[in-house]
């Protein structure tokens, strides 16, 4: 298995040295932990049974799981889905901002860069959009009118 701690820091070294490529080398076994690692019967015929136990065994991976994925994958991939959601919902909000501004040029702009978001739904989000924006204005001048000073009638003499 490899040490990934090890791989990392070699992959933040290389990046430090911007004046020249940087290569990773690492070696690995075919197979690895497997009765025929390291020959080409492991890439080209299947395990079996007893060879895929055989390799669980020798990498620590529970052998009584058909499919098995490490927790911390995971967690991992948990982490990231929250981010990449964001991410996807501020470039969507991005998009639907500029796709109000530019009609003309929505079509073209999905077509060229494969639809993240159809047209209705994002003729949906710019509709929802305005609607929000009215509202908040329509409470805004409200909130005017309600904090506005009475007037007083002028005193009688």
């Amino acid at each position: 298995m490899y040490n990934v701690g090890e791989i990392a820091d070699l992959v933040e070294i290389a990046k430090r040295d911007t004046s020249k490529p940087s290569l990773i080398i690492l070696k690995s076994v075919i197979g690895k932990g497997a009765p025929k690692q390291g020959t080409a019967d492991v890439h080209g015929a299947p395990l079996g049974e007893e060879g895929c136990k055989a390799a669980k065994s020798a990498l620590g991976i529970p052998t009584d799981e058909q499919f098995w994925v490490a927790p911390e994958a995971y967690k991992y991939f948990e982490e990231k889905r929250i981010e990449w959601a964001k991410a996807e919902e501020n470039w969507n909000k991005t998009f639907a901002e500029w796709a109000k501004e530019n009609p003309e040029l929505v079509g073209q702009a999905l077509a060229e860069n494969g639809a993240a978001m159809t047209q209705e739904e994002i003729e949906a989000q710019i509709e929802a959009e305005r609607k929000a924006e009215e509202e908040a204005a329509r409470r805004e001048e409200e909130n005017r009118e309600t904090e506005a000073p009475e007037t007083q009638a002028p005193a009688e003499d």
